[in-house]
């Protein structure tokens, strides 16, 4: 007879899995992120020369996304090997890695959700789906192109917004299942040591996604300042590690060429922006049909209502992530703020806070059933159009199936020169406008090839002319 710990155990494990492999495949045949520009090329075969800050480098302290990339890169030169095709051995790989954050996420998210409401699995079961249909549906208001919260807007930015929103998602969950940083130091060295690690690439990746890691240590140390005492300073100094990364970014190249800027107009203009913002209405009803219901529920009998800190904490941290990011977008690109990636720290928080809701609701016997019906509607209403979901190479104007056609045309081409003895070769690509001819740019030839030579796929390096043709814009792109 099975124990109810091991029932609860097996189905949390089934749970998981089946999310995986939501998520795999969806990145690998629905949406796979492809290397398209010729940025995407070059940052998978450069690899940072340093893993502290640089100073005054054009990405100071984007450690993570400048070393996860390249790592990328050769992990995929190796797996073709097996999958005999580079861009599929790419994609496959970024579907792998997303996967597993995305379910570390969602693991940590069942534990506390478990911690906090004492909830039987079934119950969490259907909390994690609606989670996971949230990423999806919440942006979904066109017919075509939506937007979703695990979308970067290109390759390389899967590994500079997406990726480190994950980790620090991740890393937000955890400590509010564990508590402080010494409470989990005294509980096991070894998980201290890798939540250290994982912080540092947190907050060395991107100042507009890593503000989540000072308000996660603020909030430490004001729920367990009694408990903590004098070892708030390993919070402490996290924050002030965080702030040094500010430092260091603002001396770098990218942020020097956002200088003379107008704060005043790019905040007026971002307020705009904001207010223009449409969510989906089948996902307002749901959250509205949940909000009536606790105020039903408060009218018929009292209610005791727990975790107000947390709940606290949710609240101000959508507040202030977004806030800060308002900052910084009028301190550089007021466009950023509309990103999927970017605005999935304060929705982060706000899904969190939605999950809690849902989860303290269906306590009660008449809406456990309402809310697997609310699950069922939304999950139909995701996928119930077709091209519904944008892509990470839709800025560039193609379809995946042509950005992959497209790369695999120039790395077939190079390879083939590589076996026939050449030290020279010409690839084509679509006809842009602009010298540079962005974002088939006129670099990305060499750029492939550098690659494919660090992986060992080609076994010298072959000098590439990439040659614009107009002929190829109806095959390779969509306008």
């Amino acid at each position: 007879m099975v124990s109810n710990f091991s029932k609860d155990k097996i189905i949390k494990t089934i749970v998981l899995i089946m999310i995986f492999l939501m998520i795999f495949s969806f990145f690998t045949f629905v949406r796979p992120f492809v290397p398209f520009d010729g940025d995407d090329w070059l940052n998978l075969e450069n690899f940072r020369s340093s893993l502290l800050p640089m100073w005054g480098a054009f990405n100071p302290s984007k450690v993570l996304p400048e070393v996860l990339q390249p790592m990328v890169g050769i992990v995929s030169g190796i797996l073709t090997l097996l999958t005999h095709n580079f861009v599929d051995s790419i994609i496959i790989v970024c579907s792998i890695l997303i996967s597993i954050l995305f379910i570390l996420v969602v693991n940590e998210l069942w534990k506390f959700l478990s911690l906090q409401f004492n909830m039987k699995s079934y119950g969490l079961s259907v909390v994690l789906f609606l989670y996971v249909i949230f990423q999806f549906i919440i942006l979904k208001t066109n017919p075509a192109n939506n937007g979703f919260l695990l979308l970067p807007i290109d390759f390389t930015c899967l590994f500079h917004y997406v990726i480190p929103g994950l980790l620090c998602q991740y890393l937000t969950l955890t400590l509010l299942n564990n508590g402080p940083l010494i409470k989990i130091y005294k509980v096991s060295i070894k998980k201290f040591s890798i939540i250290l690690i994982l912080l540092y690439f947190a907050v060395f990746s991107n100042v507009l996604i890593n503000v989540m890691i000072p308000l996660i240590m603020a909030y430490m140390l004001i729920t367990y300042r009694k408990e903590i005492g004098k070892w708030g300073i390993l919070e402490i100094s996290i924050i002030g590690i965080w702030i040094i990364s500010l430092i260091f970014e603002m001396s770098g190249g990218r942020s020097q060429s956002f200088s003379g800027v107008s704060l005043k107009r790019n905040i007026t203009i971002i307020i705009e922006k904001l207010s223009a913002l449409r969510f989906n209405h089948s996902f307002l009803l749901f959250i509205t049909l949940i909000l009536i219901s606790i105020g039903v529920f408060f009218l018929i009998r009292r209610i005791k209502v727990n975790h107000w800190n947390i709940y606290l904490f949710l609240i101000f941290s959508g507040i202030a992530s977004l806030a800060y990011q308002i900052l910084v977008c009028a301190r550089s690109n007021p466009d950023y703020i509309l990103r999927p990636d970017v605005l999935s720290v304060p929705l982060f928080y706000f899904m969190i806070t939605l999950s809690m809701i849902i989860a303290f609701v269906s306590g009660f016997k008449p809406m456990k059933i309402a809310i697997f019906f609310a699950l069922i509607l939304l999950s139909i209403d995701v996928f119930n159009t077709n091209d519904l979901f944008s892509s990470s190479v839709t800025a560039g104007g193609s379809t995946p199936m042509q950005a992959k056609a497209l790369a695999n045309s120039m790395i077939r081409k190079i390879i083939n020169s590589d076996k026939d003895g050449k030290k020279s070769t010409e690839i084509y690509v679509p006809k842009r406008n602009g010298n540079d001819n962005w974002p088939n740019s006129v670099n990305i030839g060499d750029n492939i090839s550098s690659l494919l030579y660090k992986t060992g796929l080609i076994g010298n390096r072959i000098s590439v002319k990439t040659v614009p043709l107009k002929s190829l814009n109806d095959k390779y792109l969509t306008r």
